[in-house]
């Protein structure tokens, strides 16, 4: 038996039931509670308490034991769950944690003790002491026990295989009373039911009577294992391709053929399997939303859209701290105090929103607040005295609002323990950029702020589409990639940039051979790739069109971290490297010429407003 498997277990297990607890207990405050949501929260403990039974970790089952009667009589009705009993619950669960985090790092248990938590649960309990629970050391005789229980453990046959030991139930019993033989077969309850049926070892989830569906846990490692040898796969019959097509030979070409798309399949059966919900994060917030606020005495609603939107596992745990960290930001700065919000006519309860979706290949993950806005006129004037803007530039709006991202940029009066030291918003373009995405700000004064954050599906094997400019081979992502048309004849070009119309649509080119000061090419044609990221759009100019390709991303060392039009790398067929086009910055530089080009007058109103609230400052 392999007791450190089923410690793992154990400690997902209870990790996994304390965020269904502290859900249940967020749903509640807004909600009316139903019985379901009340047992559902008495399971959670009792299910802790009795596991942690099996490995003798006393100060959990001591703990869980209280915070258990509590609950119970909760269920009964004894209790009703205001908002002071939701708040000790909350701390009970945060008290839980932090025995299973130390339990996972080695720690002692025994320091964590929380007189002050226990002794408020205490207060609550109306239970005998003769209910609380019995120390292991003295139990009481079976004596002064006047209930006596029968028990039935039916165990699956891979009971010992899943790491638990059946007499561990057997001693745990042992130290809340006698444990007594059973009585014999002929002298049980005539009418007692029948047995339940055998349950499923862990792991495994019965859909039906047709058949079962099986649930595998696998350690993350082993899975980007995998990825990285069907991303050397997918190179390897690349290479075989190309060597089969040079042959001329029909049949090896339709067996390399086969074999490329059954790699294809295959690539996107695992990569499917790193794929989560975002909602792995999205649930973290409610918990964040309700300190927070409770803490600057702001009313505040958060609401959750599009938490089934799934995502890259490895980009879903890198998203936690920019998304707090913009979160936060809202709260602080965005929402304005209840007293402020009824002056100017609007609701006291503010309102927050997380929202995920899929566009363009992409996924799109916004936080808005109905809030004050952005202050353009604040940030416009602290940006010029940093020297970030010239004294005489007028910038649209979205290149003033992201100067809030700048390290140390803050226009805040005050320091606060939320905000005002300048750090935290750097740290999430930083962030969004480690993950090939970018953020963008919309914000109306008066009416509030979107923080939109656009990123790729996945950072591993993508569909990319080869293009030649100058004898030199670059990829773009075939999602970013609406069509491709031939560069018209004759179209004066302006430097590196110029536009063409597309079925009445002004579309900014950028001439890749210029834009990478490469030699030209004698083309006798050359062709406009219209990409998309978001709504922009812009024409790339390249020499020649290679086709579909699937293309496995590898980084580029630290000597290329400055290179913003350069996302990352690939290998041919061939063995050479190609470089992987950083589309949105591509398309950004393409229209940022064509704003400046036709840029509008300074606006009147950009002078700052002294004393008006300004959004962009987290710790």
């Amino acid at each position: 038996m392999d007791l450190e498997q089923a410690m793992q277990t154990f400690l997902e297990e209870s990790r996994e039931l304390l965020d269904e607890m502290e859900s249940i207990l967020l749903d509640v405050e807004a909600e009316q509670t139903s019985s379901e949501q009340l047992n559902a929260l008495f399971r959670t403990m009792h299910t802790i308490k009795g596991s942690a039974g099996l490995f003798g970790l006393d100060p959990i089952i001591r703990f869980s034991h209280q915070a258990e009667n509590l609950l119970d009589q909760l269920r009964d009705g004894k209790l009703k769950l205001d908002d002071e009993l939701v708040g000790l619950l909350l701390r009970c669960h945060d008290h839980v944690k932090l025995l299973i985090q130390a339990l996972a790092a080695g720690d002692s248990l025994e320091v964590l003790s929380d007189e002050a938590l226990e002794a408020a649960l205490l207060g609550y309990l109306t239970v005998p002491q003769a209910m609380q629970p019995p120390a292991r050391e003295a139990p009481p005789p079976a004596a002064s026990r006047p209930e006596r229980w029968v028990l039935s453990l039916r165990f699956g046959p891979d009971v010992l295989r899943n790491g638990l030991d059946p007499s561990s139930f057997i001693r745990y019993l042992a130290t809340l009373g006698t444990v007594e033989p059973a009585q014999p077969a002929a002298q049980a309850e005539p009418h007692a039911p029948p047995p339940p049926e055998t349950a499923p070892a862990h792991g495994e989830a019965r859909a039906g009577r047709g058949g079962e569906s099986r649930f595998i846990k696998v350690e993350a490692g082993k899975l980007d294992s995998l990825i990285n040898l069907i991303g050397e796969l997918v190179i390897a019959g690349s290479a075989a391709n190309l060597i089969a097509r040079r042959s001329q030979q029909p049949q090896l070409v339709e067996a390399t053929l086969g074999i490329a798309n059954l790699i294809e399949q295959i690539r996107t059966g695992t990569l499917s399997m790193r794929m989560v919900q975002i909602g792995e994060i999205f649930h973290r917030f409610p918990r964040v939303v309700r300190d927070v606020s409770r803490e600057l005495g702001k009313d505040i609603q958060l609401r959750i859209v599009g938490a089934e939107t799934e995502l890259d596992k490895s980009m879903v745990e890198k998203l936690g701290d920019p998304l707090l960290h913009i979160v936060r930001n809202a709260i602080d700065h965005g929402i304005e105090p209840t007293e402020v919000r009824q002056a100017h006519g609007k609701p006291a309860q503010g309102k927050l929103w997380l929202n995920a979706y899929h566009e363009s290949g992409s996924v799109v993950i916004e936080v808005a607040d109905d809030g004050g806005g952005l202050d353009r006129g604040r940030i416009l004037a602290k940006a010029r005295e940093r020297g970030l803007l010239g004294l005489d530039e007028e910038p649209p709006d979205n290149v003033v609002f992201q100067q809030i991202f700048e390290a140390g940029f803050s226009t805040a009066d005050q320091v606060t323990n939320l905000s005002g030291r300048g750090v935290g918003m750097d740290v999430v373009r930083r962030g969004i950029e480690q993950l090939h995405g970018n953020i963008e700000i919309d914000s109306e004064a008066g009416q509030g702020t979107t923080f939109r954050i656009r990123l790729p599906l996945t950072l591993a094997i993508i569909d990319g589409f080869l293009v030649e400019v100058a004898a030199s081979i670059f990829v773009l992502p075939l999602e970013a990639v609406i069509e491709c048309i031939e560069l018209p004849a004759g179209l004066p070009e302006n430097g590196v940039h110029d536009c063409i119309n597309l079925r009445g649509e002004l579309l900014p080119l950028l001439h890749l051979d210029s834009f990478f000061e490469l030699p030209p090419a004698a083309a006798l044609r050359r062709n406009v790739v219209v990409v998309q990221y978001g709504e922009r759009k812009a024409g790339l100019v390249v020499d020649a069109l290679q086709g579909e390709f699937q293309t496995v991303i590898k980084p580029l060392g630290a000597l290329f971290n400055t290179l913003k039009a350069i996302s990352g790398s690939t290998i041919l067929g061939t063995g050479e490297v190609a470089l992987i086009l950083d589309v949105p910055s591509l398309i950004q530089r393409a229209c940022r010429r064509e704003s400046e080009r036709f840029a509008l007058p300074p606006r009147a109103d950009s002078t700052p407003r002294p004393g008006a609230p300004l959004q962009g400052n987290t710790p």
